[in-house]
């Protein structure tokens, strides 16, 4: 027993004291602050990416009537010139969007709700969403470097066509720039999800889960 005065004695000691055990099946852990943001920016894009790909869908499909109002017959003509260049690229963008974006979403209210294969799930979804990404970079450098004149030609009867083109190649730009940024997140997604000490954390929630049946 100590004779400091001021030192309560061990049974009065409040119970706050004692650290809790955060391996016990009833004490949640605390979600790693990376897998959190990473969860959260990813359901954002995720669902962007739901809503890009059904809308880019169905405009492919419904083109006819976005070239019905178009008011001369020669930006009629220009628009399905370029819409026959850029029907099938479109089409692979919007179906592998599609896929990569609902894997993004599921992978991340996995991670969100500690799900055991949010990990997994998440470094999958990533590594759909830069397949994505590439093919996404892909078509724009093909329809920037070849087919300029014919993506532009829809805009140039109203514009003319040096404004048209400038307007064209800005987009693509900027386009290009937002597919990189994107691709830079999902690559370092693909390597933090696979890093031990994520993985370790998803295996306590599979651990505790099995204690908790």
């Amino acid at each position: 027993m100590s004779n400091n005065p001021f030192e309560k004695p061990v049974e009065e000691q409040s119970p706050y004291s004692t650290p809790y055990d955060t391996n016990a099946p009833g004490v949640p852990e605390s979600i790693p602050t990376g897998v959190m943001v990473c969860a959260i920016i990813g359901l954002i894009l995720g669902l962007l990416g739901l809503l890009g790909s059904c809308s880019g869908t169905a405009m492919l499909f419904a083109s006819d009537l976005f070239i019905n109002v178009l008011p001369d017959e020669e930006s009629k003509e220009a628009m399905k010139k370029m819409l026959s260049i850029q029907f099938l690229p479109a089409l692979v963008q919007s179906v592998v969007g599609l896929v990569a974006s609902l894997l993004l979403v599921v992978a991340s209210i996995g991670c969100l709700t500690r799900k055991p294969w949010g990990a997994d799930w998440m470094r999958l979804a990533m590594m759909a969403c830069i397949l994505s990404g590439l093919i996404s970079l892909g078509v724009n450098i093909w329809t920037t470097v070849f087919h300029a004149d014919i993506m532009s030609a829809p805009n140039a009867a109203q514009m003319g066509e040096g404004p048209a083109k400038q307007v064209f190649y800005f987009s693509q730009v900027i386009g290009m720039l937002i597919i990189a940024v994107s691709l830079g997140f999902y690559i370092f997604g693909a390597i933090y999800f696979g890093k031990e000490k994520v993985k370790g954390f998803f295996e306590r929630q599979s651990d505790r889960l099995r204690k908790s049946q």
